[in-house]
């Protein structure tokens, strides 16, 4: 009896039964990638990287907002997964360097959905020691998946 009230416990906490990510400071499930999207492929420099994330603020202060696409009435499982609009994205900062600008919006770091916007920029600062990286956004309504190689 023990074993199946801990079961039903499990379930009803977020994330219990979820395995843990490999990549550094992605903390929620993968997402399927969309199929048909533009792809730019971006080569940085780990050292130009590293001197825009020690940039002291505000060039690294970015604003990322929700964009809420729900309906009143839906349950929490028939709920999009979450997305996020850049805002305040400064021409010297790590995120300008990735190719990112004001009013994309964020859909997936690496496959994974970004829950909580304050994740996104341990991501960013995680590239440094990753040999590549990618994130999907939608630009102007359509998708594209930035794939960064990071050089010496």
């Amino acid at each position: 009896m023990k074993r199946i009230i801990v079961a039903l416990l499990c379930v009803g906490i977020v994330g219990c039964a979820k395995p843990v990510p490999t990549r550094p400071s992605l903390i929620s499930e993968t997402r399927t990638p969309v199929v048909r999207m533009k792809t730019i492929e971006l080569p940085v420099s780990r050292k130009e990287l590293n001197a825009a994330l020690d940039r002291p603020p505000p060039a690294n202060d970015i604003r990322m907002v929700l964009v809420f696409r729900g309906a009143p009435g839906m349950s929490d499982q028939e709920q999009p997964p979450p997305e996020y609009r850049f805002f305040d994205v400064r021409p010297e900062s790590a995120y300008a360097l990735l190719g990112l600008r004001n009013g994309d919006i964020l859909v997936a770091a690496h496959d994974h959905i970004v829950y909580n916007p304050l994740n996104f920029p341990n991501y960013v600062a995680s590239l440094v020691t990753l040999p590549d990286g990618f994130v999907e956004i939608r630009r102007a309504g359509e998708p594209v998946k930035i794939q960064y190689v990071l050089r010496e």
